[in-house]
């Protein structure tokens, strides 16, 4: 009788099993400039039907909404940069899903700022949860002393950029008399509002992942870009072109202070100007 001697092969493949991961990796939902191009399309067409029509325009941003909300986290750990810069954008299309549900009709336009600043707050508190960075990597800090004089210079800046808007937009006035104690409302309401705001999730969330994926300048044109769109509801060309002019600007004092400070309060005394000073002063 013969021995039989058993022999283990093995089999090799030359296909390698992709993760999940890698397969992310690989497809067109990490490559960078083809996806923030897409939401900035997306946005763009959803700015567009809320101004024509704006049921159309809550559904294209609700979309958009979900699309950022199952995108980002899913890029977590094959892209995190990607990740990271998806979810700042989570609270661009609730900007305008909120501003037009809210009841405006119910509110005077300053308590209108407040009540939607309250729920836009939220929404950017929960994505610097979700991200994880620290808020004082996101500008919300004092400058360094050496950056004090460029802060004070942005700042007043703002009267002169509320009054160059309001010749472009020529919008009334919100309150009824021009006085110290009718003042005091406006500037909190629009500090919080919109400079606090619309500074913390633009120039401050939105251009640092910017930054971080794209790199300064880049990073700066995207937000600059996302920041133009969303004042596509005052149907004005040349506003928009004069925001991007001003919000170019916050990003790159932002960029060199480390600080968001200045252009918050710049921003909420541009917006005094334009709907209080201005029409005041020189209408009124």
């Amino acid at each position: 009788m013969k021995n039989i001697e058993n022999k283990n092969f093995i089999l090799e493949s030359k296909y390698e099993i992709l993760s999940f991961e890698s397969k992310l990796q690989s497809s067109i939902l990490s490559k960078t400039y083809e996806v923030f191009g897409f939401y900035i399309l997306f946005f763009s067409v959803a700015e567009i039907f809320a101004v024509s029509d704006p049921i159309y325009g809550i559904l294209l941003h609700c979309i958009c909404l979900l699309l950022l909300s199952i995108h980002g986290p899913l890029l977590h750990k094959s892209n995190p940069l990607n990740s990271k810069l998806l979810l700042a954008l989570i609270p661009v299309p609730l900007v305008r899903i909120v501003s037009i549900t809210s009841p405006l009709i119910q509110f005077t336009m300053l308590q209108w700022f407040l009540v939607i600043s309250m729920i836009l707050f939220s929404s950017i508190l929960m994505v610097i949860y979700l991200i994880g960075t620290d808020i004082e990597d996101y500008g919300v800090k004092l400058p360094a002393r050496k950056d004090y004089t460029l802060e004070i210079m942005i700042v007043l800046s703002g009267l002169l950029f509320g009054f160059i808007e309001y010749q472009i937009l020529q919008v009334p006035s919100l309150i009824e008399d021009l006085n110290l104690p009718n003042l005091l409302a406006p500037l909190v309401a629009l500090y919080f509002g919109t400079g606090l705001l619309e500074e913390l999730l633009f120039r401050g969330i939105i251009q640092k992942h910017s930054i971080d994926l794209m790199g300064k300048w880049n990073g700066i044109i995207y937000t600059t870009i996302i920041f133009m769109i969303l004042h596509t509801g005052w149907q004005s060309y040349l506003d928009i072109i004069f925001v991007g002019v001003v919000g170019f600007i916050f990003s790159l004092v932002v960029h060199r202070t480390g600080s968001i400070l200045g252009v918050s309060f710049a921003h909420a005394i541009t917006n005094l100007s334009l709907f209080v000073l201005t029409p005041e002063i020189l209408v009124g």
